[in-house]
Protein backbone atom coordinates (compact mmCIF):
# COMPACT_ATOMS: atom_id res chain seq x y z
CA UNK A 1 0.00 0.00 0.00
CA UNK A 2 1.22 3.76 -1.02
CA UNK A 3 0.29 6.07 1.51
CA UNK A 4 -0.39 9.81 1.39
CA UNK A 5 0.74 12.11 3.93
CA UNK A 6 -1.62 14.13 5.24
CA UNK A 7 -1.35 17.26 8.38
CA UNK A 8 -0.83 15.20 11.50
CA UNK A 9 0.57 16.55 14.59
CA UNK A 10 2.88 13.52 16.29
CA UNK A 11 3.22 15.26 19.52
CA UNK A 12 -0.68 15.93 19.95
CA UNK A 13 -1.39 12.35 18.40
CA UNK A 14 1.44 10.23 20.55
CA UNK A 15 -0.03 8.59 23.84
CA UNK A 16 1.98 8.57 26.49
CA UNK A 17 0.33 6.10 28.58
CA UNK A 18 2.35 3.13 27.97
CA UNK A 19 5.04 5.16 29.95
CA UNK A 20 3.41 5.17 33.16
CA UNK A 21 5.53 3.10 35.10
CA UNK A 22 8.49 4.98 34.85
CA UNK A 23 6.61 7.65 36.43
CA UNK A 24 8.49 10.45 33.77
CA UNK A 25 7.33 14.37 33.90
CA UNK A 26 7.11 15.13 30.29
CA UNK A 27 9.18 18.99 30.01
CA UNK A 28 8.75 19.75 26.71
CA UNK A 29 7.86 18.35 23.44
CA UNK A 30 8.64 19.74 19.75
CA UNK A 31 7.38 19.07 16.39
CA UNK A 32 10.60 18.20 14.16
CA UNK A 33 10.97 17.45 10.38
CA UNK A 34 12.43 14.02 10.10
CA UNK A 35 16.03 14.10 9.41
CA UNK A 36 17.14 14.70 5.62
CA UNK A 37 13.79 16.22 5.08
CA UNK A 38 12.99 19.91 4.16
CA UNK A 39 10.57 21.67 5.86
CA UNK A 40 7.83 21.66 3.30
CA UNK A 41 8.16 18.35 1.85
CA UNK A 42 4.87 17.00 3.57
CA UNK A 43 6.99 13.90 3.56
CA UNK A 44 7.02 13.03 7.61
CA UNK A 45 6.49 13.92 11.13
CA UNK A 46 8.59 13.55 14.28
CA UNK A 47 7.74 14.60 17.82
CA UNK A 48 10.40 14.60 20.34
CA UNK A 49 9.28 14.55 24.16
CA UNK A 50 11.76 15.32 26.63
CA UNK A 51 11.28 14.42 30.11
CA UNK A 52 12.81 13.90 33.46
CA UNK A 53 12.95 10.54 35.44
CA UNK A 54 11.45 11.11 39.41
CA UNK A 55 15.55 11.44 40.40
CA UNK A 56 15.51 14.11 37.86
CA UNK A 57 17.74 11.83 35.35
CA UNK A 58 16.63 12.84 31.34
CA UNK A 59 14.58 10.52 29.01
CA UNK A 60 13.55 11.19 25.83
CA UNK A 61 10.97 9.68 23.62
CA UNK A 62 11.06 10.42 19.47
CA UNK A 63 8.31 9.47 17.16
CA UNK A 64 9.00 9.35 13.86
CA UNK A 65 6.54 8.67 10.74
CA UNK A 66 7.93 9.15 7.22
CA UNK A 67 6.84 8.87 3.64
CA UNK A 68 9.90 7.51 0.96
CA UNK A 69 8.49 8.31 -2.36
CA UNK A 70 8.16 4.77 -3.43
CA UNK A 71 7.98 1.30 -1.71
CA UNK A 72 11.69 0.14 -2.99
CA UNK A 73 12.66 3.58 -1.12
CA UNK A 74 11.12 3.19 1.92
CA UNK A 75 12.73 -0.61 2.23
CA UNK A 76 16.74 0.85 1.79
CA UNK A 77 15.63 3.43 4.64
CA UNK A 78 14.41 0.60 6.87
CA UNK A 79 17.64 -1.48 6.06
CA UNK A 80 20.04 1.66 6.92
CA UNK A 81 18.70 1.82 10.37
CA UNK A 82 20.60 -1.13 11.15
CA UNK A 83 23.19 0.09 9.47
CA UNK A 84 23.61 3.68 10.90
CA UNK A 85 22.54 2.89 14.59
CA UNK A 86 25.05 1.13 17.11
CA UNK A 87 22.08 -0.02 18.73
CA UNK A 88 22.18 -4.15 18.49
CA UNK A 89 19.66 -5.82 17.17
CA UNK A 90 16.61 -7.34 19.63
CA UNK A 91 14.14 -9.15 16.93
CA UNK A 92 11.56 -8.83 14.46
CA UNK A 93 8.47 -7.34 16.46
CA UNK A 94 5.06 -8.49 15.40
CA UNK A 95 2.12 -6.24 14.28
CA UNK A 96 -0.27 -4.92 11.76
CA UNK A 97 3.25 -3.99 9.59
CA UNK A 98 4.39 -5.74 6.98
CA UNK A 99 8.43 -5.89 8.76
CA UNK A 100 9.23 -4.64 12.59
CA UNK A 101 12.56 -4.77 14.34
CA UNK A 102 13.56 -3.68 17.85
CA UNK A 103 17.06 -2.72 18.92
CA UNK A 104 18.35 -1.76 22.38
CA UNK A 105 21.59 -0.45 23.45
CA UNK A 106 22.95 0.36 27.26
CA UNK A 107 25.44 3.40 27.46
CA UNK A 108 27.36 5.36 29.54
CA UNK A 109 27.50 9.47 28.92
CA UNK A 110 28.03 10.58 32.58
CA UNK A 111 24.93 8.50 33.57
CA UNK A 112 23.42 5.14 33.04
CA UNK A 113 21.10 5.39 29.40
CA UNK A 114 19.19 2.32 28.81
CA UNK A 115 17.64 2.98 25.09
CA UNK A 116 14.97 1.13 23.17
CA UNK A 117 13.73 1.49 19.45
CA UNK A 118 10.58 -0.16 17.45
CA UNK A 119 10.70 0.83 13.92
CA UNK A 120 8.42 -0.49 11.27
CA UNK A 121 7.48 -0.93 7.58
CA UNK A 122 4.03 -1.09 5.74
CA UNK A 123 4.43 0.34 1.78
CA UNK A 124 6.48 3.60 1.53
CA UNK A 125 5.50 3.92 5.71
CA UNK A 126 8.16 3.72 7.91
CA UNK A 127 7.53 4.23 11.67
CA UNK A 128 10.44 4.87 14.30
CA UNK A 129 9.92 4.97 18.15
CA UNK A 130 13.06 5.64 20.23
CA UNK A 131 12.96 6.04 24.06
CA UNK A 132 16.10 6.52 26.20
CA UNK A 133 15.83 6.51 29.82
CA UNK A 134 19.04 8.01 31.89
CA UNK A 135 19.38 6.83 35.63
CA UNK A 136 21.80 5.52 38.13
CA UNK A 137 21.35 2.12 37.12
CA UNK A 138 20.30 0.84 34.00
CA UNK A 139 16.00 0.79 33.07
CA UNK A 140 15.92 -3.51 31.90
CA UNK A 141 14.87 -4.27 28.65
CA UNK A 142 12.21 -6.20 29.50
CA UNK A 143 10.62 -3.21 31.27
CA UNK A 144 11.44 -0.77 28.60
CA UNK A 145 10.57 -3.00 25.24
CA UNK A 146 6.53 -3.13 26.02
CA UNK A 147 6.18 0.38 26.21
CA UNK A 148 8.06 0.95 23.59
CA UNK A 149 5.97 -1.70 21.43
CA UNK A 150 2.60 -0.30 22.14
CA UNK A 151 3.97 3.48 21.61
CA UNK A 152 4.53 2.09 17.90
CA UNK A 153 1.93 0.28 17.37
CA UNK A 154 -0.65 3.03 18.41
CA UNK A 155 1.63 5.04 16.36
CA UNK A 156 1.13 2.99 13.13
CA UNK A 157 -2.51 2.76 13.54
CA UNK A 158 -2.71 6.51 13.97
CA UNK A 159 -0.43 7.49 11.40
CA UNK A 160 -2.10 4.12 8.96
CA UNK A 161 -5.62 5.79 9.20
CA UNK A 162 -4.31 9.72 8.93
CA UNK A 163 -2.10 9.06 5.69
CA UNK A 164 -4.42 6.95 3.56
Amino acid sequence: MAYRHSELDLCAATDLAPLAALKLTVKDKRRKVPLGYRKGDGAGEVCLHEMTTPSGHIARLTVEARLARSVDEARRNYRTVAERDPMKADGAIAGPWEQGEARTLDTVDGDKQSQYLVHTLSGNLHIEVWLAVGGNAYTPKGKLAPMVEAIAAKTYATVTRAWK
